[in-house]
């Protein structure tokens, strides 16, 4: 009874605080509808995506939906699913038949070859007779569509050599060797080369000839896209480097890569780049700049001065240096003042290190730009990928409105984040100037407000908070978060159940709080609100690694 009644008034206690300290929007504040947005003739888009992960699909076609553009994908029968590479002859036959519908085409090399980026980890999957019809493919739509623009995309292999049951034992080892290799190559130094000896020692000849033969592979393939680049088959050609480390085997490729283009003054047609699963955002938003004539200026901030110079888990470059890729790879450029950008792209890069004072002072920091009228597209790492080493619990302690940032990201890498978050902003603004009536840029920043609230609930709550919760129950049960089987049901259940959560949390501690967005109408000043939020949420593969996440704001509006 003493329990029951000590959770009873707690209970009370709980809602009278919510009650106070969470004001709803005004009283005043009526409904708003969804308007459509308009494309304006931009799109429809064609879209063969790296893989069938939300990253590289569904976050492709939500982005579109801000601009207004139509995207244009496979049937999902025709996909990968987890190890299951997709249907490539059912995919490349699918692009040819539906070219005609489309303005244009982001395609992936890895998927219309391989079947998607695992496929294009496996050595046994290297078919040369799939990389000769995917080039034929190529030429064909170039030859039928001279003036539809083709923007592909291959990837470099990851450092880590593919899992599997042969493989994983010489994960890490190989990964040492990988690593090593590169170092003795670029210093030729003796000490480097006895390292190198003792691991290759540790490993069987046919991993090794098998691991360098991958990247053998992907230089021929790569040789032969770029040639299409510069023969005009193809717009414009982007090279994405997996998750690397500052030495490894996957930088040779790149650095080759990099030199070629720069030697043959190539770069209005290619360009190399840190990432993947952001890539088909990218170039989205190119496309999108290049129809609109848009080339935003992007003022770089940190919340450290250690941040640019930081070279983060799974890359093989700085900070700084990253975030110049993506910028230009958009069709944007880097401006000297806050003042002279179209938005500002404000990186944060937690650790250990850094104080709370520190924090307290960069989320004022993004609290004063948005007062002053700036757009901020925030990207808030983790070294450690850790929930209190963010930004954003800063943020929600300086109730700095979060609904009116132009982009949030932080999801598992620096290269991730910040093409997300460049190619949001971008297109956010691109369209933004396109807009004529208060209705058409209601629907767009509502659009991206969505958008922004899927990646707070996805790249921080589940990512960095809940994702490890369940992890964990599920390792102590016994079980594998990389083959969840019949326990899948269960853990979308307990997804579901600590998102609706934190959701709540974020409601009623912030976004009811202040209006995500304001603009004059005939009627006076409108302010406007996030009143409720709804959505649904469903693990994509067998594994706990990502969430395919829909939300749905609920908007009010009162007249100020």
């Amino acid at each position: 009874m003493r329990n029951y009644c000590w959770w009873f008034f707690g209970v009370l206690a709980l809602l009278a605080t919510l009650a106070y300290v969470t004001p709803l929007a005004p009283r005043n504040a009526a409904p708003v509808a969804a308007a459509p947005i308009d494309s304006l003739g931009h799109g429809p888009l064609l879209l063969a995506p790296l893989d069938s992960r939300p990253p590289c699909n569904q976050l492709v076609q939500k982005l579109a939906a801000i601009a207004g553009v139509e995207i244009i994908v496979p049937p999902n029968r025709h996909l990968d699913n987890y190890k299951s590479p997709a249907n490539k002859e059912a995919i490349r036959q699918w692009a040819y038949n539906n070219a005609s519908r489309a303005q244009a085409a982001v395609l992936s090399s890895d998927l219309l070859m391989y079947g998607g980026l695992i496929a294009s980890r496996q050595q046994q999957t290297i078919d040369k007779a799939e990389v000769d019809r995917t080039i034929a493919l190529l030429g064909s739509l170039h030859a039928k569509y001279p003036g539809r623009p083709v923007f592909l995309f291959s990837i470099i292999p990851r450092l880590l050599i593919a899992e599997d049951d042969a493989t994983k034992l010489w994960q890490e080892p190989m990964r040492q060797w990988a690593t090593f290799k590169d170092v003795y190559d670029t210093f030729e130094q003796p000490d480097d080369f006895k390292r190198l000896e003792k691991v290759r020692r540790m490993l069987p000849e046919k991993v090794i000839d098998q691991y360098e033969n991958l990247y053998r592979e992907n230089a021929d393939r790569n040789h032969q896209l770029l040639a299409l680049a510069q023969q005009k088959t193809l717009h414009y050609l982007v090279l994405g480097q997996d998750d690397a480390q500052p030495f490894g085997l996957p930088n040779r490729n790149r650095n080759l890569f990099r030199d070629v283009i720069d030697q043959e003054g190539l770069s209005g047609v290619a360009a190399t780049t840190r990432g993947a699963d952001e890539i088909a955002m990218l170039l989205l938003a190119r496309w999108y700049n290049e129809r609109t004539g848009f080339a935003p200026k992007v003022y770089v901030e940190y919340s450290d001065r250690s941040v640019p110079e930081t070279i983060m888990p799974f890359m093989s470059a700085s900070t700084a240096e990253s975030a110049r890729e993506k910028i230009l790879l958009v069709g944007g450029a880097i401006a000297d003042t806050p003042e002279a950008a179209d938005f500002i792209l404000f990186v944060h890069s937690g650790s250990r290190a850094v104080s709370a004072r520190k924090l307290d002072l960069a989320a004022k920091k993004i609290d004063n730009y948005l007062s002053a009228g700036h757009q901020v597209a925030l990207v808030d790492l983790s070294q450690e990928y850790r929930a209190h080493q963010t930004l954003l619990p800063s943020l929600l302690n300086n109730n700095t409105p979060l609904g009116q940032l132009a982009a949030y990201a932080g999801w598992n890498t620096t290269s991730n984040s910040l093409g997300t978050a460049v190619s949001q902003a971008s297109l956010l603004l691109a369209r933004e100037r396109l807009a004529q009536t208060p209705e058409e840029r209601l629907a767009i920043r509502t659009k991206n407000l969505a958008f922004t609230l899927e990646r707070l609930l996805d790249d921080w709550a589940y990512q960095k908070k809940i994702q490890k919760e369940l992890d964990d129950d599920l390792l102590k049960r016994g079980k594998n978060p990389y083959q969840l089987g019949a326990e899948r049901a269960q853990a979308t259940a307990f997804i579901q159940r600590r998102l609706r959560e934190e959701s709540q949390r974020l409601l009623q501690s912030n976004l009811r709080r202040q209006p995500f967005y304001r603009q004059p109408t005939e009627a006076g000043l409108q302010s406007y609100y996030v009143q409720e939020l709804s959505f649904d949420c469903r693990l994509p593969w067998d594994r706990t690694f990502e969430i395919d996440l829909n939300v749905r704001p609920q908007v009010s509006a009162t007249t100020d």
